[in-house]
């Protein structure tokens, strides 16, 4: 019973991922090994393109259904050693330890295109489709605040897209 509560403590209830709570804190711990070592580190944040029109055209449960799936390939698509939460709502972290921008690109790129892909299904003769943005940065080349300003430079250059930070 302890070991579910523990479980519970740091799991997203809908997806299975680990929450955010647990996020910040593997984060932290994963920053400073890769100082002190002088290991590289990826962060990818990624969401849901248009995600409230699926709510909005085809309910809630679409949409978790939605968020469940791409969850799921989010995870397949990842190594053990990585960190997979749903950071809230449709937004979703990976923390990639050992991984410089080159191998986080080709990650990131593989997750887009592995969504992209993916046929949800939503009722007996529906299928959605659905796209992700992603904005990755490298750390310590730049700071980790800097992945929530790539994605939203992929969402505003057309979506479905990964975007590099540099800054």
């Amino acid at each position: 019973m302890e070991e579910e509560l523990k479980k519970m403590a740091v799991t997203d209830a809908l997806t299975g991922l680990y929450n955010r709570g647990y996020l910040n804190e593997c984060l932290d711990n994963e920053y400073r090994r890769g100082i002190r070592y002088g290991t590289p580190l990826c962060l990818i944040i990624l969401d849901v393109d248009h995600f409230k029109s699926v709510n909005d055209t085809y309910g809630h449960p679409a949409g978790d259904k939605v968020l469940i799936d791409m969850a799921s390939e989010l995870k397949h698509h990842s190594r053990d050693i990585d960190i997979v939460a749903r950071y809230g709502g449709e937004e979703f972290v990976l923390i990639l330890p050992q991984t410089d921008s080159k191998s986080g690109l080709i990650l990131a790129e593989r997750l887009r295109a592995a969504v992209e892909a993916l046929e949800i299904p939503i009722h007996d003769e529906l299928n959605l489709n659905i796209t992700i943005s992603i904005g990755l940065v490298a750390i310590p080349e730049t700071e980790t605040d800097s992945a929530d300003r790539a994605l939203y430079q992929a969402k505003h250059s057309g979506r479905n897209r990964v975007i590099l930070s540099t800054e």
